[in-house]
């Protein structure tokens, strides 16, 4: 080899060897030697057969060898065997054909890269992911279990006033349960290409523990939005004041709005100034906002904006002659309205504007049933510009 030639190769820190037309070991340097724990005498003048007693007597790399010096290009095998005190080892061989300026032909360079603890990390990686997939998978168990509790339930309930509820709060489920599997496929999709750009050798590195950390971050987001939706369709007694009801308004539109973005409906919270509570139980506050925005989302068929906002008023409750400050939290919307003859039918039970299949009649009575046994009641009206409005009045904590 010329002298800068042979300088390169003695200064590279990968693995490399130079071999002959006959594939004689004409150079080797020392982090070759360094790496398999071999001398240069070993290696110098014997053929990479039966260099340092046959170690390299490989057959996969004389196919390798034999292939670079037909075509004349680089070729690349990936090989795994013992190579004596080193143990069971996996490595990558390059063979790169040599073109010496007025030398001989048919020399090959022979670089060998030892990746035996990145395929270790990555079968660690590939069982983690497997794991993850599994609990991604356990989770979307979960939630079809869910919704055939939902579809039991609403067969087998009564119209007691206990199971009349819960039936409502299942109903819900159901509407919400395909927004929610559409908002699990984007971390799913996550973890799905990261585990493959680890699995093909694509992350490295940082880059890899990053993409693990990513992975199991989209994992946790799975995880929350089933256990939100579990908590949701629970039955539970009635024992949860309401400390910050935009905080509560905003818990739930963050639960309905996958169910929304599908019909193409955007729900705004109008901000508030001050920090507002009832004296009312947080999980019937919430069922009974559900209600309301389902129903604006279902009266929006081509899409639109449903507004909550929560603020005080003085008003008078029906049947009584003095005014009080009450907790109102309304829902509006910019659909075609309820139509004048059965405005004042809306919270009768079974009485539903909507196609046959889509609504039962039950969320609104519900709903005023619920606001009444917290002391409050629901005002429902057609808006001048278009849509309804409909404002649940609960009474102030400590009232």
């Amino acid at each position: 080899m010329l002298p800068l030639a042979e300088a390169v190769v003695a200064n590279v820190p990968v693995p490399l060897i130079v071999l002959d037309e006959h594939r004689r070991v004409t150079a080797v340097n020392t982090s070759f030697l360094k790496h398999f724990q071999l001398d240069e005498r070993q290696m110098l003048g014997a053929t990479l057969h039966d260099a340092a007693d046959g170690l390299w007597n490989i057959d996969e790399v004389d196919e390798l060898l034999r292939a670079c010096q037909r075509d004349r290009g680089d070729q690349e095998h990936e090989v795994e065997r013992l190579f004596g005190p080193l143990g069971r080892r996996t490595l990558v061989v390059n063979a790169r054909s040599l073109e010496i300026p007025g030398g001989p032909s048919g020399w090959v360079l022979l670089a060998v890269e030892d990746v035996t603890e990145k395929r270790r990390a990555e079968e660690v990686l590939r069982g983690e992911r497997e794991a993850l997939l599994i609990r991604v998978k356990r989770h979307e168990d979960e939630l079809a279990r869910a919704q055939a509790s939902l579809n039991t339930e609403v067969i087998a309930h009564n119209l007691t006033r206990g199971q009349l509820l819960h039936a409502n709060r299942l109903s819900t489920v159901g509407k919400l349960t395909a927004g929610l599997t559409h908002e699990m496929g984007t971390p799913i999709n996550v973890i799905t290409a990261r585990g493959q750009m680890i699995l093909r050798g694509q992350s490295q590195g940082e880059q890899m523990i990053e993409d693990v950390r990513v992975m199991v971050e989209q994992a946790q987001r799975v995880t929350q939005i089933v256990r939100e939706l579990l908590d949701y369709s629970r039955q539970r007694p009635s024992s949860r004041p309401v400390d910050d009801l935009s905080a509560l308004c905003e818990r739930t539109l963050e639960l309905l709005r996958p169910m929304a973005r599908r019909g193409k409906v955007d729900l705004l919270l109008e901000p508030s100034t001050n920090t507002l509570g009832c004296a009312a139980d947080a999980g019937e506050v919430q069922q009974v906002l559900t209600n309301l925005v389902v129903n604006a989302v279902d009266a929006l068929d081509r899409g639109g904006t449903v507004r909550v906002r929560v603020a005080t008023r003085q008003a008078t409750p029906p049947g009584s002659q003095g005014a009080l400050c009450w907790v109102v939290m309304s829902v509006s919307d910019d659909g075609p309205g309820i139509p004048p003859h059965t405005l004042g039918r809306v919270f009768e039970p079974f009485f539903t504007t909507k196609a046959p299949g889509k609504g039962t009649g039950l969320g609104l009575s519900v709903s005023g049933a619920i606001v009444k046994k917290l002391g409050g009641w629901i005002d429902v009206e057609n808006l001048d510009g278009g849509g309804t409005r409909f404002s649940v009045h609960l009474p102030q904590k400590g009232e």
